[in-house]
């Protein structure tokens, strides 16, 4: 059996790239690009990525990836050891509530907006709305009551009496009474998020009953701010990690 060698001339660095990872360019304005791996510390991460770049344009160079996820220590670990797919040629999006002291150096490494972890963030602002909103309305018959279901351990766990809460304090005050050692909160919060009437709420492919495009929408300010630091961490990528020339990253200006 023979192999036959094809030479192809002019061809450029994208061009090459892409081949070599068996990826599909990605157009605009017929200017080609390759596709950046986005990575995230869980899918609840990823549900929060996906709505606050609903329609985006810069999405269609991005190659979300929400089966692959480690912890943001691990993630940190592989970039400051210049592991070339995390220091220089993917983005990884932290959670808002890391230690961001020494990160910002980092042109891979972005957070998401808010002072929570994603499943925390969705917590809140569901138990938050009343009874009668727009979103309990849903054609899952998914009511508050449904949800307060769901979060029945949490409420407990956390000692909910209100009508409103701040989870962060409910946190502190969890582990500060010695919760972590009954169980973890993280394993909290990530039993409530893979309940199954949130995962059909936090996936409803109608924005008025998803809870993520509501809030994504409902804070414009920092989903527009997350979107200049997604363009930013793309063309740095790109520039230094494709080596792609800056006149074609004018496509993001």
């Amino acid at each position: 059996m023979s192999i036959e060698v094809v030479a192809i001339h002019d061809m450029s660095w994208p061009m090459i790239n892409a081949d070599l990872h068996t990826k599909t360019l990605a157009s605009i304005k017929d200017v080609l690009l390759p596709l950046i791996n986005v990575y995230f510390e869980d899918q609840e991460a990823c549900d929060f990525f996906n709505a606050l770049t609903y329609r985006h344009p810069a999405k269609k160079f991005l190659n979300v990836l929400n089966d692959v996820t480690l912890g943001c220590t691990n993630y940190i670990e592989l970039v400051k050891r210049r592991v070339p797919e995390f220091s220089g040629k993917s983005i990884i999006f932290l959670d808002g509530d890391t230690d961001k002291s020494g990160l910002e150096k980092f042109h891979t490494i972005g957070f998401l907006p808010g002072p929570l972890p994603p499943d925390q963030l969705i917590f809140e602002y569901l138990f938050n709305l009343p009874a009668s909103h727009e979103i309990w309305k849903n054609p899952q018959s998914i009511t508050r009551p449904v949800f307060t279901a769901a979060g029945g351990t949490l409420i407990r766990e956390l000692s909910i009496s209100s009508e409103t809460i701040d989870i962060k304090s409910l946190v502190e005050n969890y582990r500060a009474n010695g919760g972590e050692k009954r169980k973890p909160i993280r394993d909290l919060f990530k039993d409530f998020y893979k309940n199954t009437n949130m995962q059909m709420l936090v996936n409803h492919k109608k924005a008025i009953y998803n809870p993520w495009r509501r809030w994504s929408r409902e804070n414009e300010a920092l989903r527009i701010n997350f979107g200049i630091q997604l363009v930013s961490k793309i063309k740095k990528v790109m520039s230094q990690g494709f080596s792609v020339d800056s006149a074609k990253l004018t496509v993001f200006d």
